[in-house]
């Protein structure tokens, strides 16, 4: 297991400016043992960001709405660091409804539309309670449903979370953990850098390149090719 402290002491080891197995701990630390683990958080930080649709920060839920009650969000309904919404694809719609008083017999999915279309068709003049078929997401991220919910309905689904943050020792990366020395060359590169390495650097960063690419194509979105399927670059 590839814990945040684990990340670090790697880090330090291969970065020459170390001896033995440092640093002994997460936190408490100051000076260049700092750095190294400043830099382990941040690279973690910017690969999550560098992309808007890592396969591992998407996350299902199921949640319940109420009668009369169109919009909703992530943290009104409580989910683990609530990003953003996704949305309908040509090869996938990512939202399921049911009446909760029936169960999963009833279970089918709903079809996403642009905000300017929901507001025409929900929002304005006089509306009557019935059961969703369509969703937007607002101008505020909130998931909006339409027709307002007549009665209490189970949407089942999936969102984008927001970066983890190591934040303790024994925390662990969520990414794949095959790719979790992708962290350690990113957060090499940063030290390499402050210290003017520059040479090390271009070094770690065509060994972070070749592993990057590995990522992508296992973690990011398929597209359609005609002849076959694709990483979504």
């Amino acid at each position: 297991m590839t814990t945040a402290l684990v990340l670090c002491q790697n880090v330090a080891r291969r970065s020459g400016m170390f001896s033995g197995t440092v640093p002994a701990a997460f936190t408490g630390q100051s000076g260049d043992l700092l750095k190294v683990v400043d830099a382990v958080v941040n690279a973690y930080i910017d690969l999550q960001n560098s992309r808007p649709n890592w396969r591992w920060l998407e996350t299902e839920f199921t949640k319940t709405t109420s009668q009369d009650v169109a919009r909703y969000t992530g943290s009104g309904w409580g989910l683990t660091r609530w990003a953003d919404w996704l949305h309908d694809t040509t090869r996938r719609r990512p939202y399921s409804m049911y009446l909760t008083a029936t169960g999963v017999s009833d279970e089918n999915e709903i079809t996403g539309i642009v905000w300017e279309s929901y507001v025409r068709l929900y929002v304005r003049g006089t509306q009557t309670s019935n059961r969703p078929t369509h969703y937007a997401i607002s101008p505020a991220g909130e998931f909006c449903l339409g027709p307002v919910p007549d009665a209490d309905y189970t949407i089942r689904g999936s969102y984008r979370k927001g970066p983890q943050t190591l934040s303790s020792g024994s925390e662990e990366p969520e990414m794949p953990s095959r790719f979790h020395r992708l962290i350690e060359l990113l957060a090499e590169m940063d030290l390499h850098k402050q210290e003017e390495g520059w040479r090390q650097a271009a070094s770690t960063q065509n060994d972070a390149r070749m592993l990057r690419r590995d990522l992508e194509r296992d973690q990011l979105p398929l597209r359609d090719l005609g002849g076959g399927w694709a990483a979504l670059a």
